[in-house]
């Protein structure tokens, strides 16, 4: 966004405050109720040790945010190149997914 001033994504509901309302509320409630598990887990007073299932899950989240970045930067790479203008990515992670980054999470 800070490249290209916009995000062409958002102009349909810019013009329209109830679309862009109904959206952003939407948004709101996803991230509350994916929270909410953490939420719960954090006000309990238990002091649980770190398990095996806790580093596996550890690891999983770092390979999964470091896909993301890397996929990112790719396309950002792909992108920015003249030569790929109005040409679709299929460089690195996205050679293989057609969304790298949903797939890191």
């Amino acid at each position: 966004i800070l490249n290209w001033g916009e995000d062409r994504r958002f102009d349909e509901m810019r013009s329209n405050l109830g679309k862009l309302a109904i959206f952003w509320i939407f948004q709101a409630v996803w991230v509350w109720t994916v929270s909410l598990p953490v939420t719960v887990v954090n006000a309990s007073d238990r002091d649980p040790s770190v398990q095996a299932v806790d580093v596996i899950g550890w690891i999983m989240w770092s390979v999964g945010v470091s896909i993301e970045a890397i996929a990112d930067q790719q396309k950002l790479s792909f992108k920015n190149s003249p030569e790929n203008r109005g040409k679709w990515c299929n460089v690195g992670f996205w050679k293989y997914s057609r969304h790298p980054n949903y797939f890191g999470e």
